[in-house]
């Protein structure tokens, strides 16, 4: 398997996997006092798929050669630390506790199928983790271009034209300032507009762990022929703060 792009430690863990207890799919640090997924064997898209929020720091096993080490600056490496010390996990108190009852009370020596908990000759890298991701349409960007295309009126034009519209996804993944940044057919302009502005909210962007404001232009261009063309392309992307 190959290395990960979007997935990163900032923080590596001393403990080793025989250190720690088989908590159903995953495992439980007792002196952390939190749960660390086990992410071996997984493809990226299947780990970023499984993180719910990606506003928060996240602890896990990787096998050793598949994940960088970019250590954050050395204040937020103790923070980083402290914070793992303190127990203060990415789940909530509810669903940690279930998940620690049956650590402590239930199947404790189950390991995933084909898992070892030898993790020096598994070559494992437990540790804090930041991952990126790019915004993304309920149902995939093709959903979104089948909105469009769907709702968009028959134009007739005698020659090729093209509308660009700029929008912007916040944080919370809303999107708003839908605006036309260039003209084409009136028509196009006005429909596209409002159906940018009707459509689902996405996904936000993570860069690092940390949810992202991005803008996209989206071109819909006409021909004499009557096709049409739809094409979404990234312009920007700001770190939120």
């Amino acid at each position: 398997m190959n290395q990960f792009q979007n997935i990163h430690l900032t923080f590596k863990c001393p403990k080793t996997l025989n250190e720690l207890t088989a908590c159903n799919s995953d495992w439980y640090c007792a002196g952390c006092n939190r749960i660390i997924m086990d992410f071996r064997g997984m493809q990226e898209e299947q780990i970023l798929n499984s993180l719910k929020s990606g506003d928060k720091i996240h602890c896990g096993i990787f096998d050793a050669d598949r994940i960088a080490y970019t250590p954050q600056p050395k204040w937020q490496r103790w923070v980083s630390a402290g914070a793992i010390a303190l127990g203060l996990t990415t789940l909530n108190s509810r669903v940690f506790a279930q998940q620690k009852s049956q650590a402590l009370g239930g199947d404790t020596t189950r390991v995933k199928p084909g898992a070892a908990a030898d993790s020096v000759n598994n070559q494992i890298t437990v540790g804090v983790f930041l991952f990126s991701a790019q915004p993304e349409y309920l149902g995939g960007i093709s959903r979104f271009y089948d909105h469009l295309k769907k709702n968009l009126g028959k134009v007739s034009v005698k020659e090729t034209k093209s509308t660009v519209v700029k929008f912007t996804i916040e944080r919370d993944g809303m999107l708003i300032n839908a605006k036309l940044v260039k003209e084409g057919d009136d028509k196009i302009d006005k429909q596209l507009v409002r159906l940018i502005k009707e459509s689902y909210k996405w996904k936000p962007g993570i860069i690092n762990g940390r949810p992202v404001i991005t803008d996209y232009n989206c071109t819909v261009t006409v021909t004499a022929k009557g096709s049409i063309d739809i094409n979404v392309e990234q312009i920007s992307q700001t770190i939120s703060q």
